[in-house]
């Protein structure tokens, strides 16, 4: 089941010239990751965008989100399939509407209870789940970093090999030379 407010009945109410901190910092990183070249992915701008939006309603509009308390995460079929669908098509972008979509939820909820089920966020995830199908990819000293880093969804390879270091300690050329 969709969880869903009816956009036509909310209205933002006006502030003045107040300051957000959080408005600010999200709108700082979705400036960051523009500037960059989307190098995190639209997964993270996803994320990025659906926390914007929560925020503006929960403490700007007239209109309140009913928030549902979810104490135990996705139902475990549930999460087997976005897990098996994130592992089936980790070369390529994923969106975070795309994941929630395939278990009929909209993203706030299922960001939500993704996080409370894995213990990470979608994006941290698709992350991982990249650089351990990097790892493997690694064993086989005849593929290049740039083919690895393709088949792993980095768009270049500079940014698969920062994320890399960033999560096992080596660069990609190191680690394969110590296997």
């Amino acid at each position: 089941m969709y969880e869903s407010t009816n956009s036509n009945q909310i209205e933002i109410i006006p502030h003045g010239q107040t300051q957000d901190p959080l408005i600010i910092g999200i709108a700082w990183a979705l400036k960051t990751e523009l500037e960059s070249g989307g190098l995190n992915g639209t997964l993270y701008v996803d994320a990025l965008k659906n926390a914007l939006s929560v925020h503006i309603r929960h403490r700007y509009c007239v209109q309140k989100l009913n928030l549902v308390n979810f104490e135990k995460g996705l139902d475990p079929r549930k999460l087997e399939i976005v897990v098996n669908y994130i592992n089936d098509y980790i070369q390529r972008d994923l969106y975070l509407a795309e994941l929630a979509n395939l278990v009929q939820m909209s993203p706030y909820y299922f960001s939500r209870l993704f996080k409370q089920s894995i213990g990470v966020t979608a994006h941290q995830y698709v992350i991982q789940c990249r650089i351990e199908k990097a790892k493997q990819l690694l064993k086989t000293q005849d593929l290049s970093l740039t083919y690895i880093s393709q088949q792993v969804g980095f768009h270049d390879q500079s940014h698969f090999s920062k994320t890399f270091c960033k999560i096992v300690g080596l660069t990609p050329k190191k680690y394969r030379a110590q296997l």
